[in-house]
């Protein structure tokens, strides 16, 4: 009798064990609710740019082939899957174009999660807040640009690299090579820049590995290279190899359903080659380092600290020396590379992010002191970002003010006075907290981890704001540094002008007779991408007797 009492009880208890989720798991759904609205929202609210109005035609003339234009080359053969993909399921507007991308950034924010094992979860988890919190992850991700699918493969090369280090099994071969030549011929490319600091930076990691201390004694100096070989002469570079061409083809190929889409490869090795010695137009030099430096100067702060914090403990684990190799590679590549783009400081977002990582020990590790409770770190934070919002705010009232005046007005204003004030309240009010914090639980653990925590969430969410203006608010701001050549959110008129005007000659369908001079703008082409009985030209003469006749003002 009492094991039939006792039954129901089991089975509720098992149940409820099934269905527990634990800290880790809820803020990963949270990270990824948060990242599904900062990717998809208002996904077509800005007019393609010419970048991707050139891949958006490419995809759509094939999914479409009564579309007027001649077929184009894909920039990318992964993109031109995705966008095909998205033609044909969810129709043919600006959010299909750019939602495979977005949803490609959103995996890359959660790929952290893969490396839970390796990396930990705190690290893991930091990880995926700052890409969370990434600019350049955001504008690139909302951009339909293919430097976020190279990047996310680099990311799955990694984590299947990592795997057969590990365990030595065949599918984690297979999978290690079809990612890396996903990243090599599909992605872009600058994808073939991203492998190669890849290999540098395993290569540099292991050279650097500190000597054990049975090592020291012996004579005879240590091959740090030898893991490597070993690994490699015991790799199915067969079975691997002729599954990753396989796949790579079909990608390519649509499924074998386009062989032509193999051009596409083609034509990416071939700019590759030409980005180093052509730069797109109105494109600076160091241009990808000078968009890191500009939208993400936290994550070189918190990276810097994450070095002083290995310099003092003389000590930096093998993941650390990966990504710092990683960084001033990426670093190197952005410097001589000239094609690189906006989109490329990726190259070193993806390492700064990981460095950073690092930081998750010191700041989530237990306190030295017993007598601090868990609380006291959060309570810090807390005023570590209250105080650095108020100096924020200051010190952009103080900036404008002496960018506009100079020094002498500044002193003279009563409004830049009570900034100044106001800034330097902020900056005393940290200085006498940390002391204050420290002697209150003897301890430099507490202010120093509880600043740290604040200072991560502030740049985070101040880095998450200039990404979202960059992305949406200010899209079409030619002085933002990142568009270098923006487009007006009016285009999005002229395609509305055009189906007002399909409405009244031909009762809403798309098949009135149009002349466009496009002079080879692919921004035109896609405005007018559906109506069929369009003929694009590059001069005016060639549209001369057409009943509607779209030509630019420069060619008027």
């Amino acid at each position: 009798m009492q094991n039939v009492d006792t039954l129901p009880t089991r089975r509720a208890e098992s149940v409820a064990r099934t269905w527990s989720l634990s800290y880790e798991q809820i803020a990963y759904i949270v990270l990824a609710a948060l990242a599904f609205v900062l990717y998809f929202a208002s996904l077509d609210m800005t007019p393609l740019k010419k970048g991707e109005s050139r891949a958006a035609l490419a995809a759509y003339r094939y999914v479409h082939a009564e579309a007027p234009g001649e077929a184009l080359i894909a920039p990318s053969p992964t993109l031109f899957l995705a966008q095909t993909a998205a033609f044909n399921l969810l129709g043919h507007d600006e959010f299909a174009a750019r939602v495979g991308t977005a949803l490609a950034g959103m995996l890359l924010v959660l790929t952290p999660i893969l490396f839970r094992r390796a990396l930990g979860v705190e690290r893991s988890l930091l990880m995926s807040i700052l890409l969370l919190g990434s600019p350049v992850v955001l504008v690139s991700a909302r951009g339909s640009s293919s430097a976020v699918w190279a990047a996310l493969l680099a990311a799955l090369t990694l984590w299947a690299g990592w795997r057969w280090w590990a365990e030595r099994r065949e599918r984690d071969a297979i999978l290690l090579l079809i990612f890396c030549a996903g990243l090599i011929f599909l992605a872009e490319p600058g994808g073939i820049l991203m492998a190669l600091a890849l290999v540098g930076a395993l290569l540099s990691a292991l050279v650097t590995t500190p000597a054990a201390d049975d090592e020291d004694d012996e004579e005879e100096p240590v091959n740090r290279l030898a893991p490597l070989g070993e690994r490699l002469r015991a790799f199915p570079w067969l079975l691997a190899g002729g599954v990753a061409l396989f796949v790579t083809i079909a990608v390519a190929t649509v499924f074998f359903f386009y062989p032509a889409g193999l051009t596409a490869t083609g034509d990416l090795l071939a700019r590759f080659v030409d980005g180093f010695v052509a730069r797109p137009a109105n494109t600076p030099a160091f241009f990808p380092l000078r968009v890191s430096l500009f939208y993400e100067p936290w994550f070189w702060l918190l990276a810097a600290a994450c070095l002083v914090w290995s310099w003092r403990r003389l000590q930096m684990d093998f993941i650390g020396r990966f990504a710092l190799a990683w960084l001033i590679l990426g670093a190197l590549a952005a410097i001589i590379y000239n094609g690189a783009g906006a989109e490329h400081a990726l190259w070193l977002t993806l390492p700064l992010v990981l460095l950073v990582s690092g930081l998750a020990q010191p700041i989530f590790a237990p306190y030295d002191v017993d007598e601090a409770p868990g609380w006291a770190r959060w309570l810090t934070a807390l005023a570590v970002f209250a105080l650095l919002a108020m100096a924020s705010i200051a010190f952009q009232g103080v900036a404008r003010s002496v960018a506009r005046f100079g020094t002498i007005q500044l002193i003279t204003s009563q409004a830049d006075t009570i900034n100044l004030i106001v800034l330097l309240i902020a900056l005393a009010f940290m200085l006498v907290g940390y002391f204050l914090v420290r002697s209150f639980w003897e301890s430099d653990g507490v202010p120093l981890r509880g600043a740290a925590i604040g200072l991560v969430t502030f740049a985070c969410l101040t880095s998450l704001g200039a990404g979202w203006r960059t992305a949406v608010s200010g899209a079409g701001n030619p002085v933002d540094l990142w568009q270098r050549r923006a487009v007006s959110p009016n285009l999005n008129l002229l395609r509305a002008s055009l189906l007002d005007l399909a409405d009244r000659t031909t009762r809403g369908y798309t098949e009135m007779q149009l002349g466009v001079v496009t002079g080879g703008d692919p921004l035109i082409a896609w405005q007018v991408r559906d109506f069929n009985n369009a003929l694009l030209a590059g001069d005016v003469a060639s549209v001369r007797g057409e009943p509607v006749i779209l030509i630019p003002a420069q060619a008027i």
